[in-house]
């Protein structure tokens, strides 16, 4: 089981948020977790104001994770999410 805070290219634009500078970065924020009831299998969901979606439902998001996120690289891939890896920030 595993939960983290990531950051989602076109979260905004595909929940039809509201867009500002101030919370520019806020509204892109979401978690993705293994751990929440909706999760079945070990894939995870996207949380976003305590609303779980799937990849069905925000099907032109890209998800953030680093090289050292791999126990939900694969899952989330699995699930059908785009996922998009980085190396760490040191």
């Amino acid at each position: 089981m595993a939960t983290k805070l990531v950051h989602v290219d076109g979260l905004v634009a595909a929940l039809d948020m509201p867009w500002s500078m101030v919370t520019f970065f806020e509204d892109h924020e979401a978690e993705l977790t293994t751990e929440h009831p909706t999760s079945s299998r070990g894939l995870p969901v996207l949380v976003k104001d305590g609303t779980a979606y799937g990849p069905g439902d925000l099907a032109d998001v890209t998800i953030h994770l680093t090289s050292s996120d791999t126990d939900l690289i694969g899952p989330a891939r699995a699930a059908g999410w785009t996922v998009r890896v980085s190396e760490p920030f040191e």
